[in-house]
């Protein structure tokens, strides 16, 4: 049966660089160590269905990857929402398990709480005993899938729902998103986005296909800028918020390494993308759906002439 985190140890090299944060580098190598510690922490809790409640960096990739390879189902829970709303996560996923890193703690005690550590993250905790009642879903119909990660929608249209990617799944999708993005060994990708909504396809993306993740936790266009020159970023994968701050940088010019600059998770104006262009010579490419089916458009087409086109379909969507 697949699963991913073997998947990605077994195709990397593992002397490349697979993590930049600040002033920490992870090779593939070291990255497989992180991740089969964490998972020994987890023991057979791993195996469950495990909320994550962790900031982007080095402890949200390694932890995520220790509960898939553990076999468990990775459920992110994202800082930002209320704890009323952290609460129906667990409530409608029936969490066997909640694990707080890097800092987060949960909004209330558990009934059970086991501290876990793993050299070189910080403290992490696990709590149990959240569940009070059996699922409201068919516990062997979910299992037969193979699960690995279970995340919601943004509700903008509606109630959020909770969706089911297996392993098989996020596979499928990785290697169609990559049809467009051509991510592959000497890559370096710039990323600011949140992981606890894009990890599953992004990160895991970027992964498997031998590239280097340099995680980068300012929003500000000056130091994104300074984080694609400082690490000769070929890809810089953000929001139209984040490219509109970074065109706007006094001191911005164009980056040599630059080959792939993506805009996504929302609508780009084309004011962002023509001032983009202007200041560094390259196109913003309009890539959406990631939540919902791993980035099935991309305007690979016409970025330069029409950059507010969200483009067609990738080859391996209808």
């Amino acid at each position: 049966m697949l699963n991913l985190a073997d998947e990605i140890f077994a195709r990397a090299d593992r002397s490349v660089l697979a993590i930049i944060a600040g002033e920490r580098r992870l090779t593939f190598g070291e990255l497989e160590t992180l991740t089969e510690s964490a998972a020994a922490q987890l023991g057979e809790a791993g195996r469950q269905r495990v909320g994550l409640y962790c900031p982007n960096g080095v402890a949200h990739i390694v932890w995520s990857l220790a509960v898939l390879k553990c076999g468990g189902v990775l459920v992110p829970i994202a800082p930002e929402l209320s704890s009323l709303e952290r609460d129906a996560v667990v409530r409608v996923t029936a969490l066997d398990a909640v694990l707080c890193a890097d800092g987060k703690e949960w909004h209330r005690a558990a009934p059970r709480a086991t501290a876990l550590q793993v050299a070189g993250l910080s403290p992490a905790a696990l709590s149990q005993g959240w569940r009070k009642a059996p699922a409201e879903f068919d516990e062997a119909a979910l299992a037969s899938l193979n699960p690995a990660l279970i995340r919601f929608s943004s509700g903008t249209t509606g109630r959020r729902k909770g969706i089911v990617l297996s392993h098989e799944t996020l596979l499928a999708r990785v290697s169609a998103a990559n049809a467009g993005l051509r991510i592959g060994p000497g890559d370096r990708v710039i990323w600011t986005l949140p992981m606890a909504h894009h990890f599953a396809v992004s990160i895991i993306l970027y992964l498997l296909h031998g590239a280097t993740t340099v995680l980068e936790d300012s929003h500000l266009g000056e130091d994104v800028f300074r984080a694609l020159s400082e690490h000769a970023g070929t890809v810089l994968y953000a929001s139209p918020f984040h490219h509109a701050l970074l065109a706007s940088f006094e001191n911005a010019k164009p980056v040599p390494s630059l080959r792939l600059a993506v805009s996504t998770a929302a609508a780009l104006p084309l004011s962002t993308a023509e001032k983009f262009l202007a200041c560094f010579g390259i196109p913003l490419t309009q890539a959406l759906g990631i939540i919902e089916c791993g980035l099935p458009i991309f305007n690979s087409c016409w970025p330069r002439e029409k950059p507010a086109s969200i483009g067609l379909p990738q080859p391996s969507f209808d």
